[in-house]
This record gives structure tokens, sequence and C-alpha cells, in this order.
């Protein structure tokens, strides 16, 4: 097949071999045209024509044209199917991360926190209720709950300022 453009209306046309070095008729415009005897490829003024018209075609469905292959790609293709050309110099960002598991983990901290000071108030209402020789132990435990409670708020706290600066980083 030997592919040309018309010298006169720049419309392509792809003809048998057989055909070369013969005169025919444009399809679209009716003047005179005369097959090269090889593949040409199209005059400038032509392909000018041709890529203006070409994409207003195709836009629509998401398509664009190969520079080398001038084959159909997909505009969201990073190479053509048809020749491997390169179609995206630049690969696009990646998504911004999701902190879902930070959050949660932010929460069970808390819900820590919250457990721990009803077990600290839950051993001093058992201690008042028991006799005044558990009370040094009761104290303990008290204590001990409301320090592993303030750790626990703690880094709760400290896991959403983080999520906080990240969002703020994000937005400039």
């Amino acid at each position: 097949m030997i592919d040309f453009s018309c010298p006169h209306c720049g419309h392509s046309i792809a003809i048998d071999d057989r055909f070369a070095g013969k005169t025919g008729k444009c399809a679209r415009c009716g003047n005179k045209a005369t097959v090269p005897e090889r593949a040409a490829p199209s005059p400038p003024v032509a392909t000018a024509v041709a890529t203006a018209v070409v994409p207003s075609k195709y836009t629509q469905l998401n398509l664009q044209q190969c520079e080398d292959c001038d084959g159909m790609v997909s505009l969201r293709a990073i190479a053509c199917p048809h020749c491997g050309a390169i179609q995206r110099k630049e690969l696009p960002p990646p998504p911004a991360p999701k902190f879902s598991s930070l959050r949660a983990l932010s929460s069970v901290y808390f819900a820590a926190g919250i457990i721990c000071i009803i077990v600290a108030v839950a051993v001093v209402i058992a201690s008042s209720m028991d006799k005044a020789e558990n009370l040094p132990s009761a104290a303990v435990a008290f204590f001990g709950a409301l320090i592993v409670s303030g750790c626990c708020f703690v880094v709760s706290e400290g896991i959403d300022l983080f999520l906080r600066i990240e969002e703020n980083t994000r937005r400039k």
C-alpha cells in the first residue's frame, strides 16, 4: 500500500502499489493527483491541515495521535501500543498518602487512656469499700493507671498533631 496526500486538499489516500506512477482523481476535491512511486511523506502544508483536523475528531474519545507512528493512543497511555513510543514524558504525581491507619491508632490510644482512667476510679471505689489496710496498694494501682492513661493521651495527641501538620503541608 502506498500512503500519500492529495497535493490540492491534503486528503490522505491509501492505494495499492500497482497504481504507482498513475494519475487519478482525488475522492474529496476531484482534482488530479499522481500516485508516487514509493511511499512519500506528506508535504508540510498537508501535515499541518491533517493535524489540525485529527485532534478535534478524537478528543471526545480521549485519544491522541502518536508522534512516531501516527496511530491513535489513549490520552492516559504512557506508551503507544502500536510502536512503543513514550507518550508522556512525566509520570503523574503519586496520590497523597492516606493516614487512616494512623487515625485508627490514635483512636486506640485515646480509648486505652479512657479505660485506664476507668480502672483507676474503680480501684479507688473498691479500696474505699474494703479495709484500710489495702489503701497503699490501691493508691499505687490508682497512680499507675493514671500514668498509663496519661501516656496514652500524649501518644494520641502526638499522632493527631502529626496528622494536622501533614494536612496543612499538603494544602500549601
